[in-house]
């Protein structure tokens, strides 16, 4: 049975690449240990922009 974790940024304009950049330093994190998450079988991460200038 999958499991998912959803988190929700919403980051201040102009620092969407800074958003990004964080929760790809997450992920690498995780991989690196992977020792320590060993319950976490697969992790991906999703990018969903909603929004914008009208």
């Amino acid at each position: 049975m999958p499991v998912y974790f959803v988190e929700m940024w919403v980051p201040k304009s102009g620092e969407e690449r800074k958003c990004l950049e964080i929760a790809e330093k997450i992920l690498r994190y995780v991989k690196e240990r992977r020792e320590e998450f060993r319950e976490r079988r697969t992790h991906r991460m999703f990018h969903v922009f909603v929004g914008g200038k009208p």
